[in-house]
């Protein structure tokens, strides 16, 4: 496969000093080498990985180990040589610590937690984060934890709905947490809530009746300040870490952007893709001129719970979990179509793609067309949840709890 790096450069543009843009947070040096959390170092479901295996005939991807946690969406952060997850069994949560190579348990913490199998299998939505030494998970219900990461010692705990005065998400909370400095940045309330990292102690919350939105908070860069966008049940904002003081905000209310906000917001050459079903809408909006604006809305792509991402500059997600879709973010028009779904991570030079029955695709993509590599079949049963990579291994799990580990790295 010839390499064609711009793929990756035009996906990771967004990192450019734009001087009145909004733009992806900077992480620190060295942050990408695991995938510390939900979507990897930067959120946006863009790897770094290097000497990866292009050649599925002669290598296929090699299944080192698997494992069952119980029901669940949370997918999988990779730290330091560990694996961390959740999943639901009779009506308990837990949290699971695996060796990344082998698979062993190295810990596990259990608590009670409902299933809520609202329309759904049920079990957790957020995925651990790891920084510091630490992992912070999040349930369904609101119980948040903090874990020496090498050992599962509790450090500290809190219930979110007590701490934060927030109300739960239709489908309970869901957003994974953000480690920003010395904050944990939570999706709660109608503007989010920031925790100590070190002790738990609320440093700020949003007050009001509203729901939060089941998106994870993004870091991002709106000129020269750092803000966290956050997408809550009714309206985004964008807030100073540090206060919560919002920036920017629009309450988007229309139909099908009212209640069941799920995908992750998508930065696109400092403006803001949204996808939401149960009304079928997305829309481009703009942040220029210290407001937010709608550019551009349609049915072209709606998404209920895959994240888009950007690849070649254009617009790439799951329509109504059926589809594959390409937008040009310029008019919001399709490129063009697959028929199948699932989530992708973006390499240098190629996709990887876990679609919904568990499949695993290499792919080349750019805004104009779409050539499929290879095909593996690793798991079975629906896979909503983005797959993890680090270490030239791919992390996938379904909705049942089955997680298979996969190497993929060059022979």
């Amino acid at each position: 496969m010839r390499s064609r790096r711009r793929v990756v450069s035009v996906g990771l543009s967004v990192c450019a000093g734009l001087a009145s843009c909004l733009v992806v947070g900077l992480w620190p040096p060295g942050a990408r080498a695991d995938w510390p959390q939900w979507r990897g170092a930067r959120r946006d479901a863009t790897a770094t990985a290097k000497g990866l295996s292009t050649d599925w005939k002669r290598h296929p991807p090699k299944v080192l180990w698997r494992a069952r946690v119980g029901t669940g969406f949370s997918s999988i952060a990779v730290a330091d040589g560990l694996a961390f997850t959740l999943g639901n069994r009779a009506g308990r949560d837990t949290v699971y610590a695996f060796d990344a190579a082998t698979g062993k348990v190295r810990w596990k913490h259990a608590y009670r937690c409902d299933l809520a199998p609202l329309r759904h299998e049920g079990g957790p939505f957020a995925t651990p984060t790891v920084a510091g030494g630490r992992v912070y998970t999040l349930s369904k219900l609101g119980h948040l934890f903090c874990f020496e990461a090498a050992g599962g010692r509790v450090i500290w705990q809190k219930d979110v709905v007590e701490a934060t005065g927030s109300l739960r998400a239709n489908y309970g909370f869901a957003g994974s947490p953000l480690v920003w400095g010395r904050l944990l940045i939570l999706n709660a309330g109608p503007a989010g809530a920031a925790l100590d990292k070190d002790t738990g102690k609320v440093v700020w919350k949003s007050a009001g009746d509203v729901k939060p939105g089941h998106a994870s908070p993004m870091p991002v860069t709106l000129g020269k300040r750092t803000g966290v966008l956050i997408l809550a049940k009714t309206q985004l904002v964008i807030v100073d870490p540090a206060t919560g003081r919002i920036l920017r905000q629009r309450p988007i209310t229309g139909q099908g952007m009212r209640i069941y906000k799920i995908a992750d917001p998508l930065l696109v050459d400092g403006r803001i893709f949204i996808t939401a079903t149960y009304g079928y809408v997305c829309t481009l909006l703009s942040t220029d001129d210290g407001k937010v604006s709608e550019v551009w809305r349609n049915e072209n792509l709606t998404s209920k719970v895959y994240s888009p991402v950007l690849v070649d500059g254009h617009i790439v997600g799951a329509h109504l979990e059926k589809s594959l879709r390409c937008l040009d973010p310029a008019t919001g028009k399709l490129t063009w179509e697959r028929r199948f779904a699932g989530s992708l991570i973006v390499l240098d030079g190629a996709c990887l793609i876990l679609t919904s029955d568990g499949a695993l695709v290499l792919a080349e993509i750019t805004g104009k067309a779409y050539k499929e590599l290879a095909r593996a079949q690793v798991l079975k049963g629906k896979c909503w949840t983005s797959p993890a990579l680090a270490g030239g291994r791919v992390y996938c799990r379904n909705a049942a709890g089955d997680i298979v580990c996969v190497d993929i790295g060059a022979k």
